[in-house]
């Protein structure tokens, strides 16, 4: 193992001799530029998918998707990356050390504190609104008495219900004072990341942090295999044509390919939490997991999807409830 890096987990502002340090060009720059050229199909896809979905909302065709369904995954996504653009102004430049002179005389009260608040904002919305997607798929899917208010109702009131959480969750780091941090092997010396004093000396807010992700992780592993069994249900019919049935599978898979990253996201977390020494091999690790959940998720959404395809067979008639609910 690497010998640690000096000042490790030190604010740097304390320290004289970051004001004179100087950038070197490095693995983790390659990294971080190779993560941002790929945001750039994302933000296609996702543009993409939300002005076909737009032009065609009112044509009922096979293998269409529910209006709550897309609507949620168009919340989750976009919520996904303003957390990610947030990600690279507290954690991902930060960690390259480009900025680490700049930054090396930063005061408490620094505007940063705010971006840190934001950051943490979108950090617990995008997971609320992965739940609200995951659940919306249950929803349309299975029968229930008065099925459709409460999933009206669910799709309505639950992103205003995340959106006020995550605000009162995220104000107290606008309260506290702002720190850069320097980060251990494998980054270089100098390599920061910026928080807040709330973060960095309260064990209440970490644990608090970290159970809020456990829970929601444990709803979307939930739900996930509650829609393969109905999935695998749905195969069995023969009345279910094949353009229907891609599509329950897209959708059903979309949610697997969110599930896998969370689930080892968590893993890292609880790692890092009895191996502290590894805690910045941790933050690495979930940069790449983070950039597959987002990435991988549109891409593979909108290039599989059947509704995202350039023939499109509008039908007089829906005969069976799938077509209707997807």
């Amino acid at each position: 193992m690497a010998e640690h890096a000096f000042n490790t987990y030190i604010p740097i502002n304390s320290i004289p001799e970051y004001q004179n340090f100087s950038y070197n060009f490095d693995y983790v720059t390659i990294i971080m530029l190779f993560n941002f050229i790929c945001l750039f199909p994302t933000l296609f896809a996702t543009t993409k998918t939300v002005l076909h979905y737009s032009k065609h909302a009112n044509q009922n065709s096979q293998g269409g998707i529910h209006p709550y369904v897309f609507k949620s995954f168009v919340y989750m996504q976009i919520s996904s990356l303003v957390y990610t653009v947030f990600d690279y102004i507290i954690d991902r430049i930060p960690s390259t050390s480009v900025v680490t002179s700049y930054f090396s005389t930063m005061k408490s009260d620094s505007p940063v504190k705010y971006a840190v608040a934001a950051y943490y904002l979108f950090e617990y919305l995008y997971q609320l609104l992965t739940v609200l997607f995951c659940l919306m798929r249950l929803l349309v899917f299975i029968d229930l008495k008065n099925q459709l208010k409460i999933t009206c109702l669910t799709f309505h009131f639950w992103p205003i219900i995340s959106t006020i959480i995550c605000v009162i969750a995220s104000i107290p780091h606008c309260l506290y004072g702002a720190v850069a941090i320097q980060l251990d092997v494998p980054f270089q010396y100098g390599a920061i990341v910026f928080t807040t004093t709330l973060n960095f000396t309260s064990r209440t807010q970490t644990l608090g942090k970290f159970f809020f992700s456990v829970v929601l992780s444990i709803l979307i592993i939930m739900m996930t295999f509650m829609m393969l069994l109905k999935l695998n249900n749905l195969k069995r019919l023969s009345s279910i044509s094949n353009r229907n049935l891609k599509a329950e599978t897209t959708l059903t898979i979309t949610m697997f390919l969110i599930l896998i990253p969370t689930v080892l996201n968590q893993i890292i977390t609880v790692s890092s939490m009895f191996a502290p020494m590894y805690a910045s091999y941790s933050i690495l690790l979930r940069l790449t997991l983070m950039d597959c959940r987002v990435n991988i998720v549109s891409w593979y959404f909108y290039w599989t999807h059947p509704y995202f395809k350039k023939k499109t067979t509008v039908t007089n008639s829906l005969n069976i409830k799938v077509t209707i609910i997807t």
